[in-house]
Formats: structure tokens, sequence, C-alpha cells
């Protein structure tokens, strides 16, 4: 799991890594406790069907790219 290092991340790695990392993740994301639960990052690294030119994206020109 990819985590981004909190306090809470670099203990649990150094003195306990069988603990509950999820236990209180509502308290992570909803109240933006840092040191409620493991923030987890990464997880839309596999919604990126083709890589595009920045070029492209910044342009607005991409096949995905949204309109607002």
């Amino acid at each position: 799991m990819r985590v981004l290092r909190t306090g809470l991340a670099s203990r649990l790695v150094a003195h306990d890594p069988d603990a509950l990392l999820l236990y209180e993740v509502t308290d992570l994301y909803f109240d933006g406790d840092m040191e409620a639960s493991v923030a987890n990052t990464g997880q839309v690294s596999s919604r990126i069907a083709d890589p595009l030119p920045v070029s492209e994206i910044a342009g607005g020109r991409g096949s995905r790219s949204r309109k607002h």
C-alpha cells in the first residue's frame, strides 16, 4: 500500500507493521486528521488510459479532456 509519509505512517513502519492501517480512515478523509489513519496515494493511476503530451492536455485538445 502506498501512503503519504506522515508521523503516523513513519511510526507504523518503524514499530508496528501489523497495525490496523485504515481503522479511523473516515477521520482522515472527512475531518482532515492526518494522524487518524494512513493517507493512500496512487489509486487513480489505473484510470489513465493513454499517456498524452502535456501540450495536448494543457491546450484542452486531449481526447479525454473535460469540458466545463
